[in-house]
């Protein structure tokens, strides 16, 4: 696979091409990984020219998300091919993306964003707890959390129903976030 580095303003567009399996994603998310303590934090991703994703590589763009996030940015699908996007949407996967059909639209996504830290006269609501969330390690609360709300963002999740009825694919999910966590 190769990978092409295009910095625009502060977000680093990825053009990716070829085949996107387990060695590929390695590389990719050590080099991701680099940018991140390197304090790039926004990235988006051109799969226009992936013609085949892996599970692997889906996990590892899930572990590349989450870093981003936690930092404050965000990893963004540019033009997924229709097999590329098929896979994803296998335990709605795709859904914890934003995607873009054209490159102006993913890159002005961040500017929209620009103010992502709240201003402190209006702090963000906090999360009701949820029990089996207050097991894993605080660092990784938060992660969890900006999970579940994506989710019922999305709605995937009913908050009411969360502990009772999750939809199945949004179980399996949840289930596979939660163990790379706890790694």
């Amino acid at each position: 696979m190769l990978i092409n580095r295009e910095d625009v303003d502060d977000v680093l567009l990825l053009q990716l091409q070829g085949d996107l399996g387990k060695p590929e994603a390695e590389a990719l998310q050590a080099q991701m990984e680099k940018w991140i303590a390197e304090q790039s934090y926004d990235f988006i991703l051109d799969m226009e020219e992936i013609r085949y994703i892996d599970s692997y590589a889906i996990m590892a763009l899930l572990r590349m998300n989450r870093e981003a996030l936690e930092c404050g940015g965000a990893i963004k699908l540019l033009r997924p091919r229709s097999v590329v996007k098929r896979f994803l949407s296998i335990g709605k996967v795709l859904e914890l993306f934003d995607c873009f059909e054209t490159r102006a639209d993913a890159i002005r996504s961040f500017k929209k964003n620009v103010s992502r830290v709240p201003e402190p006269s209006a702090p963000p609501p906090k999360p009701e707890p949820v029990s089996h969330i207050e097991m894993v390690g605080k660092n990784h609360q938060a992660v969890l959390l900006r999970l579940l709300e994506i989710l019922r963002q999305k709605g995937y999740i009913d908050h009411e129903e969360f502990n009772t009825e999750l939809h199945r694919s949004t179980q399996l999910v949840f289930d596979i976030f939660r163990k790379e966590l706890l790694r």
